[in-house]
């Protein structure tokens, strides 16, 4: 079975972004009220947050809708 290289991917993009904006899992789940094994699953065990925690992460973290989909994008993939 295929899996969706942009869910897949997301923990990741989520992960890296944070990284790069020098945050550490304790703070950004702290600013998400969520928990850190939470925010943990999502960036390292495919945990799908929900459409609000989403939300929140892209705003907080100033992630680009573009970023989310740009490997699917350049694979000609259907978005």
């Amino acid at each position: 079975m295929r899996k969706d290289n942009a869910t897949d991917n997301l923990g990741g993009i989520i992960k890296s972004t944070r990284i790069a904006n020098k945050l550490t899992q304790k703070e950004l789940s702290a600013m998400l009220d969520v928990s850190t094994r939470y925010l943990k699953a999502i960036e390292n065990s495919g945990q799908k947050p929900s459409y609000k925690l989403l939300k929140s992460i892209v705003a907080i973290l100033d992630i680009p809708a573009g970023v989310m989909f740009k490997e699917e994008d350049q694979q000609g993939g259907q978005i």
